[in-house]
């Protein structure tokens, strides 16, 4: 059923789509812990891995579940140099996820604290590029917006696309820096 299911993913979505990861990594998980198929495990967990990196980098959430699963296919394989390299890759993401927990604000703490003249500078450098990014998009997806009955040509479209946030069940919020999910990709 799951190969079946990756099929068809793939069929629609592309052979590198997040979901495509996900349902492999699902199924190397299975392989790996209830059907000791450790080889095909390892396959399905390297190629997780890939579609994981191109996609979100090698601080994503979910390479804690496809490094934790190679280190144990490689352990009962008897590949101990692949095991120890996987928990390199394992102990590097997890610092490297908690050095990005430290730069994020905690919720406790007065937002407008962290402002200094260097940060407010790389800040509106980010504002513009991003509003680069948004101009490209508009004109990128220009009928889907049109299509939304959004004003493609105000320039608060933006506000407008969150104003609508509940018909279409898009979410906004979130950290731009940390995914909290495997399943979700955020």
């Amino acid at each position: 059923m799951h190969l079946r299911a990756i099929e068809i993913k793939e069929r629609l979505l592309g052979p590198t789509d997040f979901e495509v990861g996900l349902s492999v990594g699902h199924l190397a998980s299975l392989y790996n812990y209830d059907m000791d198929r450790f080889k095909e495990a390892e396959q399905l967990y390297l190629r997780s891995v890939q579609i994981s990196l191109n996609l979100f980098g090698p601080t994503y959430s979910g390479l804690e579940y496809d490094y934790r699963g190679l280190q144990r296919v490689y352990h009962e394989l008897g590949n101990y140099s692949e095991m120890q390299r996987y928990q390199g890759l394992f102990d590097y993401w997890s610092k490297e996820r908690q050095r990005l927990r430290s730069l994020e604000p905690s919720e406790s703490s007065d937002s407008l604290e962290f402002l200094d003249e260097n940060n407010i500078i790389g800040l509106t450098e980010q504002s513009q590029l991003l509003m680069e990014l948004l101009k490209e998009y508009k004109y990128q997806f220009k009928s889907i917006f049109e299509s939304l009955h959004v004003d493609y040509n105000n320039e608060n479209m933006v506000n407008t696309a969150t104003t609508r946030q509940d018909t279409f069940n898009v979410n906004f919020g979130g950290s731009s820096t940390m995914e909290a999910s495997r399943s979700t990709g955020y």
